[in-house]
């Protein structure tokens, strides 16, 4: 985080690993990143929104830009999810070259997030892969609170290397989420790479 940040309200407990990638940095440049969701505040949670964060591996510094500022942190939702925080974050290279092309997040509301232009110097673009809940009237009915996965495809005349994106509902925060009889799912979506 930003030493001029240090009261970051929005980053709560982030207990899940962070995930460090090789990203782009202008023409064929790379750098490394560290990349990771909010968590659970530990006071005014039911205030509390969903960021993913990214920080540059060799000096902290903020990787993305926006307006012309620096900054560390992108807000998933466009509108205001109140009780809600990240799981952990999934980062993809589409084309198998080693950099990470996009993170994957979701979130209490059950969408799962696609953030592009994640290299350094970027402005991020945040999109809904899937909304599990597009209502968004509970941030607890089907959850995504656990870290995506992906396998690639095969490349074919059309397409460059498509992925699976892989990822599961449900909150196993406390007693009562072992005993909660509400149907929870795994998905596994095709992402196209243009």
């Amino acid at each position: 985080i930003d030493e001029a940040d240090e009261a970051d309200s929005q980053l709560g407990e982030t207990g899940a690993k962070v995930s460090i990638d090789r990203i782009a940095h202008g023409g064929d440049n790379t750098t490394w990143g560290v990349f990771f969701g909010s968590g659970r505040a530990l006071t005014n949670q039911e205030d509390k929104q969903a960021y993913v964060y990214g920080i540059a591996a060799n000096d902290k510094t903020p990787l993305w830009q926006r307006d012309g500022l620096d900054i560390n942190r992108i807000k998933l939702s466009d509108s205001q999810l109140l009780n809600d925080a990240a799981s952990p974050v999934m980062t993809a290279d589409f084309e198998g070259d080693y950099i990470s092309d996009a993170i994957y997040v979701g979130n209490r509301y059950g969408t799962q997030y696609r953030v592009s232009d994640i290299g350094k110097e970027k402005n991020p673009v945040i999109s809904k892969l899937f909304d599990f809940n597009p209502s968004n009237v509970s941030p607890r009915i089907n959850p995504i609170s656990t870290k995506a996965a992906y396998a690639h495809g095969i490349k074919s005349e059309t397409e460059n290397y498509p992925i699976w994106v892989y990822f599961g509902t449900g909150e196993y925060k406390t007693q009562t989420d072992k005993a909660s009889m509400t149907s929870q799912y795994f998905f596994g979506l095709r992402e196209n790479s243009e």
